[in-house]
Parts: C-alpha cells; structure tokens; sequence
C-alpha cells in the first residue's frame, strides 16, 4: 500500500486559439495551476482524509498562510506550494510566518495541533 497521498496538484485544462480555430496547446491540453483550483484540491483533501489513515499532502493552488491552514484544518499533514513562488519568491516564508497566526487563532500552540480541526 502507499504510505501517503498527494491530493490534487494540477487540473487538465484546453485553451482555443480562435485566429487560428486550432487548440491553443501543442498537445491540446495542459496544466491549470494557481489559485482558481484552489477550491477543488481543498475538497479532495477533505473528502481524501474522511477516507483514508494515511498522512495526505494538500497541492492545488495553495497561495497563502490562509490557503495552507485549510487545508491542514481539512486534514493534510503537509502542504506543497508552487505556482505561489512564480510571483513571489518570499511566498514560503510568507506562509510560513502567517501560520502562527492560526495557530494561535485557534488557542493551539503547536501547528499539529490544528491538523484536521474543522472535521472534529
């Protein structure tokens, strides 16, 4: 068996190139990122963690502190960030310094502390 889940990364999207009425990809369809699919990878991870007792990592448009601390609120034990850093290469110490804010918001010390709260 695994011993943990990615859950969800990119979603496949198709782009029209309408001067040309030809598909705007080389191979017609390709990885959307970034936080419109924020929403949908934050489903997954819940509806991933009611389902499993393995560590789920949440990915999928994860932009900020507050994007990160849903998902851990969701249930992942770890969370990735990626398009984030095309725009701003401080976005991991960003998020990493606004999670405490959580953290405390939620009268928790320590970040595994909120780790699946909103399923309690």
């Amino acid at each position: 068996g695994a011993d943990a889940i990615v859950a969800a990364n990119t979603w496949l999207g198709m782009g029209m190139d309408m001067q040309r009425a030809k598909p705007a990809f080389d191979r017609v369809v390709a990885g959307l990122s970034g936080p419109a699919i924020f929403p949908l990878a934050l489903r997954l991870v819940w509806q991933v963690c009611g389902a499993v007792r393995i560590p789920v990592i949440g990915c999928g448009g994860v932009s900020s502190a507050s994007d990160c601390a849903a998902m851990i609120l969701a249930g992942a034990s770890a969370v990735e960030v990626g398009t984030a850093f095309f725009r701003n290469l401080d976005a991991g110490k960003e998020i990493s310094e606004g999670l405490e804010k959580y953290v405390s918001q939620y009268c928790c010390s320590r970040l595994e502390e909120i780790k699946g709260l909103a399923r309690k």
